[in-house]
């Protein structure tokens, strides 16, 4: 699905504008959307009102509710200040439709609030008058919906003290704000106005569709030397689970060979962990991880995992800095992107990262706080600048294609707030490398893939339940 920021959204009205409608047969066509939706909830409604055009949505609405029989008042905090909302709040004057002042306790008594306060383009912060009408109305405990966006949320981050609606109409196309923040938005309904959205924003919300045909199908003759063969350099003494955890998920999503390399001390508790896996067994190191000196041969393998559990010492520090050298598509989490951020090194041609916010904040110099008050920004920045696609974790994770578009995923559930999880979704993209994916491609399908397994599991199960339902889901989206 296309997402679009609030200054493409003007641009779709200008655009709307500059082909032959009219800026009042754009506000009549959301406001039609506002009021079919409007039609599902109970009565008497009340329909908050801005100065500007979403306060112009709003008064359309309420003349549709009055036309068609249905009890509406308008409270107006202040009077109307765009041409478009001030020719609609006459028309409403006329038809004796109420409008009064904002006060205290104002929302008792109605089954619906009908929120055109504030629209795409509204300023942070918020006049503490305009907070506290948002407050008033967030503590009413009556439904409310939402014209465009909630009224105080930022239609690009999504970021803001806001309404928290219980539907979002939105007008024209999905707005970034609304995907990044759902917990806000409600259940979101797409209206149309007239116009059709961009063919391409740059903005793209991840859906099984797009999932679907991407990923790969097994033909009738595969064996498992068709089917990729995944290198896993990973855990050290202490963590040996990451390695474990990244290898099983990989076999689970289809590659038909998996190989981890470790040293003689750890082959033991890898390998009963994950028995069909192969090993790459290594002499023994100080730290007992891998290390810069071993000797490995690269020609085998179709993907290389690195990272996980492999620990800062100055030995896999070594090897990190060789694995720039390997032109195999690669996938870098956790200590071999602590490693890159404390040395002077380059990363190899083809890359997919795959930090959360605390190492994406060490990757680029700057706090978590920056990094999570505009995580497509950061991520967009950061893969533009070295070249990498950057898979930045956590709620909603953003997927930036250096010099290409921005994918937001939709899956995942609280309950995947536990160690390995990072690790699984490397062996799925790995998987997914090893099977002849792009980089992009697998980057996309396999955060995606992962988040659905995630929502399989509840509260107090384990990275391990999620690897038992890759599969499960897999039949799901062929």
């Amino acid at each position: 699905m296309i997402l679009i920021t609030p200054t493409q959204a003007r641009e779709m009205d200008e655009n709307a504008i500059r082909l032959g409608m009219t800026s009042l047969q754009l506000m009549e066509s959301a406001a039609n959307g506002l009021y079919a939706a409007a039609l599902s909830f109970p009565v008497p409604v009340c329909i908050v009102c801005g100065t500007g055009n979403n306060g112009g949505d709003g008064y359309v609405c309420a003349r549709l509710l009055k036309s068609a029989g249905i009890p509406v008042i308008i409270v107006a905090p202040k009077p109307p200040r765009s041409d478009d909302a001030i020719h609609n709040h006459s028309i409403c004057v006329e038809l004796e439709i109420p409008i009064v002042p904002f006060e205290n306790e104002i929302f008792t008594g109605f089954g619906l609030i009908i929120d055109a306060l504030l629209g795409t383009g509204i300023t942070h912060p918020l006049s503490p008058e305009i907070e506290e009408v948002i407050n008033e109305m967030n503590a009413s405990g009556i439904p409310i919906l939402s014209a465009d966006l909630p009224s105080g949320m930022d239609g690009r981050t999504g970021h803001g003290n806001c309404v928290l609606a219980h539907t979002t109409v939105t007008f024209g196309a999905m707005k970034l704000g609304l995907v990044l923040r759902p917990e806000c938005a409600g259940d979101v309904l797409v209206a149309g106005i007239g116009f059709p959205p961009p063919e391409k924003s740059g903005y793209i919300l991840i859906d099984t569709t797009l999932v679907s045909n991407w990923l790969p199908r097994r033909p009738f003759n595969a064996h498992k030397g068709t089917q990729g063969h995944v290198l896993t350099l990973a855990g050290s003494r202490g963590m040996t689970g990451a390695a474990s955890f990244a290898a099983s998920a990989a076999l689970r999503s289809g590659a038909g060979l998996v190989t981890v390399a470790t040293t003689n001390e750890l082959y033991p508790v890898i390998a009963k962990a994950v028995p069909e896996a192969l090993y790459l067994c290594l002499e023994n190191t100080e730290h007992a991880g891998l290390s810069g000196k071993h000797t490995i041969d690269f020609a085998p393998y179709d993907s290389i995992i690195l990272g996980p559990g492999l620990s800062q010492h100055s030995e896999a520090g070594e090897l990190v800095k060789k694995m720039a050298d390997i032109r195999l598509p690669q996938i870098w989490d956790a200590d071999a992107l602590n490693i890159f951020a404390d040395n002077d090194m380059k990363y190899p041609e083809h890359l997919i990262i795959t930090p959360h916010p605390g190492e994406m904040a060490r990757l680029c110099g700057i706090t978590i706080t920056d990094v999570q008050n505009d995580r497509i920004g950061v991520a967009q920045k950061y893969a533009n600048e070295y070249n990498v696609i950057t898979v930045l974790k956590g709620h909603r994770t953003i997927i930036a294609i250096p010099g290409g578009d921005i994918y937001i995923n939709p899956t995942g559930s609280p309950a995947m707030a536990s160690a390995g999880m990072g690790d699984a979704l490397c062996g799925i993209i790995g998987a997914l490398l090893a099977q002849g994916l792009t980089l992009e491609q697998a980057a996309v399908c396999g955060v995606y893939w992962h988040g659905l397994s995630g929502e399989l599991i509840v509260e107090g199960e384990t990275v391990t339940d999620l690897i038992r339902n890759i599969p499960v889901i897999f039949q799901e989206l062929i």
